[in-house]
């Protein structure tokens, strides 16, 4: 073999560069040897996190595989963007839930970058690839994440962009450090540079590239054939422009079956619109004629009111003088009326003032008599008998009424005599009533059997001598037959007799 490069065109890696990825933590150099390079070490000591972010670097974000080289899936592993930038390097059960939490080495505000060089084996400029990202405090999913991508064409050290990157990517900035870098922060455009400085003839290849990577988690020859190798046929973009088609065909045909629906149930609306619109435009008719009516109602009238007035001047002036001959005939019946008053007057010789006076007289004695029949119709009340209009009548009426008054006398007289018997036998009772109530309180004041006439008599003896009433016994009192005796108590009391009471 010969000290020459192997394909000294070719762009092999060169070095890798890793800051805040994962656990490894701090800036980290790697330089790549041209003929091959092997990462060994046991299990969990960063090969797999190495490799992705090499990956990272090579794929865009949807489409990259962490941890493949492991054989474990992105969601088994648990890895991805937030995990690699945060530095996850445990899970442990959460203290409130059952839930397990991942510890991180950089929990707040942080940023990661991942540099790819890649050199010739001649004098050819190396191409470095750099990938920038930064997730600030309290953010922790994969939207979250800024990106920013570099292509440059020198060899640079990631600790120069701690900068610009480390509060947050200053993309203004980092374009007037590195004027002639291609910076996108999109990953297409970024791509389609790279391959075309790297040599890298298509998508697939850097797909290839990418899967090349993980060989170990290679299932099946075929399916890396399939999806890296072989380009796509172009019967399936055949296929796909006839799904495209047949997609746009059933499209127009359901928007020419809605267009149909369409006319079919706006086409009774022509015939609604034309009646709505008259019944609108015959509201608006309507509804000026409202307006107006108020107008036109004053204007008629004025015209009506005008009318009359032209016919009013027109009968003003024979009014007048019907009026000037009416007051002229009211002038000579006034005259007429004092010459005929005169004449009366004269020829009674003073007869009608007299007769003034007897009619003046004459009334008032109308009045007066009116009144007394009024108030004998009143008296007439209780007999239930009407004002006699003769003087027959009249007498007839005072006979029944003078009779019914002396009926009524001997009945009061009657009752008179009734009243004072029910007087007398009244204080009768009450006397007797007295008595009574005396006797209970003198038996009530002390137990005996004597009569209670007798018992008052002690009592006033007592109170004129000043003496108890204990002091002065009756004979009886200080007798007393005995129980089995008491069959003989009647015929004791009727022997004693007077000397009980005494």
């Amino acid at each position: 073999m010969t000290g020459e490069p192997i394909h000294p065109t070719q762009f092999r890696l060169a070095r890798v560069q890793v800051v805040n990825w994962g656990t490894l933590h701090g800036h980290h150099d790697i330089p790549v040897a041209r003929k091959g390079f092997l990462i060994t070490g046991a299990s969990g000591s960063g090969k797999s996190t190495l490799i992705d972010a090499i990956s990272t670097v090579l794929m865009p974000a949807g489409n990259v595989r962490f941890n493949a080289a492991a054989q474990e899936s992105a969601a088994g592993s648990g890895r991805n963007f937030v995990s690699y930038i945060r530095g996850a390097w445990r899970r442990e059960a959460a203290a409130d839930t059952d839930s397990l939490t991942a510890s991180y080495l950089r929990p707040g505000a942080t940023w990661s970058a991942v540099a790819l060089t890649y050199r010739t084996g001649d004098t050819t400029a190396p191409v470095t690839l750099v990938k920038l990202m930064h997730l600030r405090r309290g953010a922790n999913t994969n939207n979250d994440v800024s990106h920013l991508h570099l292509i440059l064409d020198i060899d640079v050290d990631l600790t120069e962009f701690e900068p610009f990157v480390a509060r947050g990517i200053d993309t203004r900035a980092i374009r007037k450090q590195w004027p002639d870098a291609v910076v996108n922060p999109t990953y297409a455009p970024f791509a389609r540079a790279f391959r075309s400085r790297l040599g890298i003839s298509s998508e697939a290849a850097q797909r290839l590239l990418h899967r090349t990577l993980s060989a170990k988690g290679l299932n099946s020859l075929d399916q890396l054939l399939r999806d890296y190798m072989l380009d796509e046929p172009g019967t399936f973009a055949m296929a796909e422009r006839a799904t495209t088609q047949f997609r746009d065909l059933r499209e127009a045909h359901r928007v020419v079956v809605d267009a149909r629906r369409q006319v079919q149930t706006l086409d009774p609306l022509v015939d609604l619109a034309a009646t709505r619109n008259g019944g609108l435009r015959a509201q608006r008719e309507l509804q000026d004629e409202s307006d107006h009516l108020d107008a036109v109602h004053a204007a008629l009238t004025v015209d009506l009111l005008e009318d009359k007035l032209e016919e009013a001047k027109a009968q003003t002036g024979l009014l007048l003088a019907a009026a000037d001959k009416t007051a002229a005939e009211a002038d000579r019946a006034a005259e007429r009326t004092l010459d005929l008053r005169v004449r009366v007057e004269s020829a009674g010789d003073g007869r009608l003032a007299t007769l003034r006076t007897q009619r003046a007289a004459a009334e008032t004695d109308i009045a007066r008599i009116t009144k007394q029949r009024s108030r004998f119709e009143a008296s007439l009340g209780p007999w239930e008998a009407q004002v006699p209009s003769t003087a027959e009548e009249f007498a007839h009426l005072q006979a029944q009424i003078e009779t019914e008054l002396r009926e009524l006398d001997a009945q009061a007289d009657t009752r008179r005599r009734e009243l004072y018997e029910v007087a007398s036998t009244l204080a009768e009772h009450r006397k007797r009533l007295r008595e009574l109530v005396a006797d209970r309180e003198v038996l009530a004041r002390r137990r005996s059997n004597l009569d209670p006439e007798l018992l008052r008599a002690r009592e006033l003896v007592c109170s004129a001598a000043g003496l108890g009433e204990d002091a002065l016994h009756f004979a009886g009192e200080l007798l007393e037959v005995r129980r089995e005796d008491a069959a003989w108590t009647g015929p004791i009391e009727r022997v004693l007799g007077g000397f009980g009471r005494t």
